[in-house]
C-alpha cells in the first residue's frame, strides 16, 4: 500500500512537470506588471491626475533610474461598465518576479525623501484617499507568443 502511494506520488508530480513544461512551449516570459485600478471620487478626477502627477511620477522616475522599476505608464478609462467602474489605470513594469523581492525597503528611502519624512508620507497618502480609492490591484506577466 505504501509503495503504491509512492509511486501514485511520483507520478502526480512527473504529470504536473510535464504540464509545466507544456503550457511554457507556447510563449517565452516578459516583465511582470502591476496595474493598480482607481475609482476617482466624483468630480475629482483632474485632481487624481494632479496628484498622481505631482506625487507618484517623480518618485516612479526616480524609481526608475534607479533601475527598481522599468517603466510605468498611466491611463484612463474609455469604456466605462458601470458608475462603479473604474476611471485610471495606474501600470507599473518590473523586470521580473524577482525585482518584487525586497521591493518596500528599496523604496522606502525615495519615498521619505520625497515626501520628508513618514509622517507627511501617509498625510499624502490620506489626500489621495480623498480623491480617488483604489478599486482593483492586478499583477500580471507578459508574454511573448512563439
Amino acid at each position: 500500500m505504501r509503495r503504491a502511494s509512492l509511486v501514485l506520488s511520483l507520478l502526480a508530480f512527473a504529470c504536473f512537470l510535464t504540464t509545466q513544461a507544456s503550457a511554457q512551449e507556447h510563449y517565452t516570459e516578459g516583465t511582470v506588471s502591476r496595474t493598480l485600478l482607481l475609482d476617482a471620487v466624483p468630480g475629482k478626477l483632474n485632481d487624481c491626475l494632479a496628484d498622481l502627477s505631482q506625487n507618484l511620477k517623480p518618485m516612479y522616475e526616480e524609481m526608475k533610474k534607479q533601475g527598481l522599476i522599468q517603466d510605468y505608464a498611466v491611463s484612463l478609462n474609455l469604456a466605462t461598465s458601470s458608475p462603479d467602474d473604474w476611471d485610471v489605470a495606474v501600470r507599473i513594469v518590473y523586470a521580473n518576479l524577482a525585482a518584487l523581492d525586497g521591493l518596500t525597503a528599496k523604496t522606502d528611502p525615495i519615498t521619505l525623501k520625497f515626501y520628508g519624512g513618514k509622517e507627511k508620507r501617509q498625510a499624502a497618502m490620506d489626500k489621495r484617499v480623498t480623491l480617488c480609492k483604489l478599486s482593483q490591484s492586478r499583477l500580471s506577466r507578459q508574454i511573448t507568443l512563439k
